[in-house]
């Protein structure tokens, strides 16, 4: 009887540690809007290796990328864009 229950608890805790490995973290998102910043971020996973934070100042109407190296615990920028040039509208014409 203890050895049945010990392998049930030795089996329920592989499985739940193999749950842990499993899943995927979600994203984070954060929205602040008419406060002292207007911003949007999102992040996102580019490999294995990497994570993105892509930060749209609406403001300004830029959007800019970092990457996050997870194996030097590094920020390294990536690029900017003028989203009004790729869109081709200002806020005021909408």
């Amino acid at each position: 009887m203890k050895t049945a229950l010990l392998v049930a608890l030795v089996g329920v805790n592989l499985a739940l540690a193999l749950a842990l490995v499993v899943t995927q973290n979600p994203t984070a998102d954060a929205q602040v809007l008419r406060g002292g910043t207007d911003y949007i971020v999102q992040t996102a996973l580019l490999g294995t290796e990497w994570d993105a934070v892509w930060v749209i100042d609406l403001r300004t109407r830029r959007l800019v990328v970092w990457k996050f190296d997870k194996t030097k615990k590094e920020l390294v920028p990536m690029r900017g864009r003028r989203l009004i040039d790729d869109f081709g509208r200002k806020p005021s014409e909408f």
